[in-house]
């Protein structure tokens, strides 16, 4: 299976799961096994997942597509022999 099937599964996945299409900062920390002050950090520093603001607002919440969490565990995946 090619990385974007597998994204396209571990999101309908996440999506199952919380019935929901973005995820706060908690929720998000929470699916990727981090804290939520890892991606307020990598959000600082413009690193990471990409998030949007809600409302487009520069202080609006951040929130995280369940694509781009899906996608960023399958990019990170390390394989074994």
């Amino acid at each position: 299976m090619s990385k974007l099937e597998d994204s396209k599964i571990l999101a309908g996945i996440i999506a199952k799961q919380t019935g929901k299409v973005v995820l706060d900062t908690e929720e998000a920390a929470q699916i990727l096994g981090v804290s939520k002050r890892t991606l307020e950090n990598d959000r600082a520093a413009a690193i990471g997942i990409p998030f949007t603001r809600l409302n487009n607002k520069p202080q609006g919440k951040p929130l995280y597509s369940i694509i781009a969490i899906a996608k960023q565990i399958i990019e990170n995946e390390t394989k074994t022999i």
